[in-house]
C-alpha cells in the first residue's frame, strides 16, 4: 500500500510517497514545489490568487500520487495556513476544487510529528536525552526528550521566511538587522521554561530544509561530503554569519548563491535563529537530520489506514 503526504509550508509544498508494508514505512519519492505561499498573505488573509495557486498545486501533486499507485493522499498544513484569518475558507476551497481536505495541524502536532520523524530516521544514532527542533518558514517547533520519548514541546513564531519578511530589507541582513533578529529570537527562546532549565545539552538535532541548506553550504566550503546526519560546530555557524553579514565576503556570498539559490534570502535569518537557540540551550553542535515532519505524519496516517482496513 502506498501513501502520499503533502506538506503545505510557507515557502514550499512538498510531497513524499511512502510504501507501507505494515511492518515498515519507506519513502520512495519526493517532490517539491516552490510557490512562496506566504507572499500571497496580506493582513493575515490568503488572497484569492493564493488559494487558487494552492488548489492547483495540491491537485497536481495528488494526480501524480495517484499515477504512482497511491491509495491514500493526505495534505496537511502547518503555521503557513494555521495563522491565516481565512483558514476555514481555504480548507473549504481546497476540498471543493481537489476533493482533499487539508489537515490543519496544531503547533503541538507539528512538534510531535517532527520528533517522531527524527526518532524513525536516526534510530540508534539519536541520543537518549536532548533537544530537537523543526525550523520552517513560519514557525519553529522545539522538543525536549528523555529516553527518546517526548517530554515537553513548544511552537514559536520563529520562521526563516517570516523573519526575513519582518526584519530584512535587502537580500542579506545588515548588521543592525542582525541585532534585531537576534534580540527577537532570543526573547522568544527565553520565554520557554524547559530551555531555561537546559544544562548544556551538547548536541541539538534539526529537521527541515533550512538545516539541509546550511549543511550543503558548509560542506561546499569545507570540502566535506554531504551525508546525513550532518554535524556542524557552533563556531562554524558563527563564521558563516560573520562572512555573510558582517564581512560581506564576496566569495562566500557567490558560493551561497551557487549552492542554495532558492534559499539565499532566508539562510541568514535561519543561521541567526539557530545560533541563538544553541546559545539558549547550551548546545555546541548542530546535527542536521534527514528526517522530516512528513515521516512522522505518514506514521500517523498509516495507523489510521490500517484501522480503516480492519473494519
Amino acid at each position: 500500500m502506498r501513501i502520499a503526504v503533502i506538506d503545505i509550508g510557507s515557502n514550499t509544498i512538498k510531497m513524499t510517497i511512502f510504501n507501507n508494508t505494515g511492518s515498515a514505512l519507506t519513502g520512495i519519492m519526493n517532490k517539491t514545489e516552490n510557490i512562496g505561499l506566504i507572499s500571497y498573505i496580506e493582513n493575515g488573509v490568503l488572497s484569492e490568487k493564493g488559494i487558487r495557486v494552492l488548489c492547483d498545486t495540491v491537485a497536481d501533486l495528488a494526480s501524480e500520487a495517484r499515477r504512482n499507485s497511491c491509495l491514500y493522499v493526505y495534505p496537511f498544513a502547518t503555521a503557513s495556513l494555521r495563522k491565516t484569518e481565512n483558514y476555514a475558507e481555504i480548507i473549504e476551497n481546497v476540498k471543493k476544487k481537489t476533493g482533499y481536505a487539508i489537515d490543519m495541524l496544531s503547533g503541538s502536532d507539528e512538534a510531535s510529528f517532527s520528533f517522531n520523524g527524527i526518532v524513525k530516521s536516526m534510530g540508534d544514532e539519536l541520543a537518549s536525552n536532548g533537544l530537537t527542533f523543526d525550523m520552517g518558514g513560519g514557525s519553529t517547533e522545539i522538543v525536549s526528550f528523555k529516553n527518546k520519548k517526548l517530554v515537553s514541546s513548544v511552537s514559536l513564531d520563529i520562521g526563516v521566511l517570516a523573519l526575513y519578511n519582518s526584519f530584512v530589507k535587502n537580500v542579506l541582513p545588515s548588521k543592525s538587522e542582525y541585532k534585531k533578529i537576534r534580540k527577537y529570537t532570543t526573547k522568544q527562546y527565553n520565554s520557554v521554561s524547559f530551555l531555561r532549565e537546559c544544562e548544556n545539552v551538547g548536541n541539538i538535532y534539526m529537521v527541515g530544509g533550512t538545516g539541509k541548506a546550511i549543511s550543503k553550504l558548509h560542506a561546499s566550503f569545507s570540502n566535506r561530503p554531504l551525508t546525513f546526519p550532518y554535524t556542524i560546530k557552533k563556531e562554524d555557524l558563527a563564521d558563516l554569519i560573520s562572512k555573510l553579514i558582517f564581512k560581506k565576503d564576496h566569495m562566500t556570498i557567490i558560493g551561497a548563491i551557487r549552492e542554495i539559490p532558492s534559499r539565499i534570502h532566508t539562510i541568514c535569518p535561519g543561521l541567526i535563529a539557530i545560533t541563538a537557540l544553541m546559545d539558549a540551550a547550551g548546545a555546541n553542535n548542530l546535527i542536521v537530520t534527514e528526517a522530516s515532519i512528513r515521516e512522522g505524519y505518514a506514521m500517523h496516517v498509516a495507523k489510521m489506514c490500517e484501522s480503516e482496513n480492519e473494519k
